[in-house]
Parts: C-alpha cells; sequence; structure tokens
C-alpha cells in the first residue's frame, strides 16, 4: 500500500467516523430518526428501545460532548485493528506470537477470495458464542446458538 492510499483510506475512515458520530448524536438529542442499526448481524432496536431513545433526549447542548464520545467509541476498534495488523498488539487469545501483516492489492485472480467486510458481520456470532453473557446482548435473536440458516 502506498502513503497516498493509505492516507486516502485512513481520511475516508476519519470522514466515515466523524459522519456516524453526528447522525448518532443527532438521534440521541431528538434531531432526527434513529438511524437504521446493521450491527451486529439481527441487530437493530426493539420498539420500546426507539421509544427510549426520544423519552431520553438530551438538549441541543449535549451535542458536542456525545459527538466525540461516540466518535472515541467508533475509532477505538479502528486503531486496535490497526495495532493487530501492525503486529503491535496481540489478541487475547492469541497462541504463541501475533504476526504483522502486510494489506497488498488485489490481483484479478484473487477477487473471489473472503471479503473482510462480510467475514467481519459473519463473525459476530463466533464472538456472541465465546463471550461471557453479561445479561444482555446486542442483537435481536435469542438462540445463543446463531440465527438460523
Amino acid at each position: 500500500m502506498t502513503d497516498a492510499q493509505r492516507n486516502l483510506l485512513f481520511l475516508e475512515l476519519h470522514k466515515y467516523i466523524e459522519r456516524v458520530a453526528q447522525e448518532t448524536a443527532e438521534s440521541l438529542v431528538g434531531l432526527r430518526e434513529p438511524a437504521t442499526v446493521t450491527y451486529p448481524p439481527n441487530g437493530g432496536l426493539t420498539s420500546d428501545e426507539a421509544m427510549s431513545i426520544h423519552s431520553h433526549a438530551r438538549d441541543v447542548e449535549s451535542l458536542g460532548a456525545l459527538r466525540k464520545l461516540i466518535a472515541d467509541a467508533v475509532a477505538a476498534p479502528v486503531f486496535h485493528l490497526c495495532a493487530l495488523l501492525d503486529g503491535v498488539s496481540d489478541p487475547k487469545d492469541a497462541e504463541g506470537e501475533w504476526p504483522a501483516f502486510h494489506i497488498a492489492e488485489t490481483s484479478d485472480h484473487e477477487r473471489g477470495r473472503i471479503m473482510l467486510h462480510d467475514a467481519f458481520l459473519d463473525s459476530y456470532w463466533l464472538w456472541r458464542d465465546a463471550r461471557p453473557d453479561p445479561g444482555w446482548k446486542l442483537d435481536t435473536f435469542n438462540d445463543p446458538a446463531g440465527p438460523e440458516t
């Protein structure tokens, strides 16, 4: 990956983080309807959750603080992903030494490979099965084995 490509990638991520933080903060203070929840798969707000957002709407003055908290919450996993790919942070459950990874342009014959964005969403069910039960979940599925196929 060239410096220009890396910069463009990160600029796009920063732009997206800022947009999501703004839209979510506006939802929380009642300036817009809550966005459609896309994470995790089979997630989404229940009608009670959506109504509670409106009943707990904060004043517009809190918009800046909410925007900053949301942006930080979104950026933290992106930073951790970069650290994992750089090999300077290890997954907690890694066996052996965790390597650094190199992101390279895909050739035409590699186009059929696993797409990271799809694999990320699909892996939610592995995470849900492995995590300790805190008594709540992000998705709306009731069976801990995952969605029906």
